[in-house]
C-alpha cells in the first residue's frame, strides 16, 4: 500500500529562472536548487534582455533576480522586465534596503524580496512560497515597508478595531511572524505547529483582515498601528 501511494503522489514542479551576473554564484544556486525537490532550474542568465528572451522561450513560473543585474534606474527596468513577462513571478536577491526601492519593486510586481547573502535553503522556501502565490519579503524589507506606511497616519476608525477584535492570540502571534517576514516553515517551527496548520491560520487570517495576500496582511497590520509582539519574536 505504501508503495502504491508513493507512486501516486503527485508532486508540482516549480520552473525557475536565475538571473544573476556572478557566474560562479549563479551556477552554484542554479546547481542547488536543481537538486531540491519539486524545484527545476530552466536556465541561467547574467542579464535583463538575456533573461527577457528566455522568459518568452521557455516555461518558466518564477525568476530568481539578483539586482545587481539592473543598471541605472533599477525599479524602472524591473518593472519594463515584470510587464514582458507577466506571467513570471519574480524574487529578488538584493542589498538594496532603500524605503523607495523597497516600495517601488513591490509596486511593480515583485512577489519576494530576500537579502543576498540569506541561506539558499531560505530561497528554496521562497520560491515554494510565492509559486503557491503567497509573498515573501526579508525581515529588512518589511521593516521599510512599516516605516513607508507609516507616514501615512491613518487614523483607527471603529472598522480597524472591529478587524483587530476578530483576531484571536493565535492570530496576534501569527501576525507578528508575517510581519517579520517569516516563512510557513519558520512560523511552524517558532509555534511548535505543522505546517498545514499555520497555513489554515494564515488562510484564516486573511480572510479576518479582508486581504488577499500574505504582503496585503502585513501591510493593513502596520497601517492599523500593530506592533508585532517582541515576546513571539525571541
Amino acid at each position: 500500500m505504501e508503495a502504491v501511494s508513493m507512486t501516486l503522489e503527485k508532486i508540482e514542479i516549480t520552473r525557475t529562472l536565475i538571473i544573476d551576473d556572478d557566474t560562479m554564484l549563479c551556477h552554484m544556486l542554479a546547481s542547488y536548487l536543481d537538486n531540491r525537490k519539486g524545484i527545476s532550474v530552466t536556465g541561467v542568465c547574467e542579464n535583463c534582455q538575456e533573461a527577457t528572451e528566455i522568459l518568452k522561450s521557455r516555461s518558466s513560473d518564477v525568476a530568481v533576480l539578483n539586482t545587481e543585474v539592473l543598471r541605472d534606474n533599477k525599479v524602472l527596468q524591473l518593472t519594463q522586465l515584470i510587464k514582458a513577462c507577466s506571467q513570471v513571478k519574480f524574487l529578488l536577491l538584493t542589498t538594496i534596503d532603500e524605503r523607495e526601492f523597497v516600495d517601488g519593486v513591490i509596486k511593480a510586481g515583485v512577489r519576494g524580496i530576500l537579502h543576498h547573502n540569506h541561506h539558499p535553503e531560505v530561497i528554496v522556501d521562497a520560491i515554494r512560497t510565492i509559486a503557491n502565490g503567497a509573498y515573501v519579503l526579508s525581515s529588512e524589507a518589511a521593516d521599510k515597508l512599516s516605516q513607508i506606511h507609516s507616514f501615512h497616519n491613518i487614523a483607527t476608525t471603529p472598522l480597524d478595531d472591529c478587524i483587530m477584535k476578530k483576531l484571536t492570540k493565535r492570530d496576534l502571534q501569527i501576525l507578528s511572524l508575517l510581519c517579520v517576514a517569516a516563512t510557513n516553515s519558520e512560523i511552524s517551527k517558532h509555534l511548535n505547529l505543522s505546517e498545514s496548520t499555520v497555513k489554515t491560520y494564515v488562510s484564516a487570517l486573511m480572510a479576518k483582515m479582508n486581504c488577499t495576500s500574505r504582503l496585503k496582511v502585513v501591510v493593513t497590520a502596520f497601517q492599523l498601528g500593530f506592533i508585532p509582539d517582541n515576546a513571539v519574536l525571541e
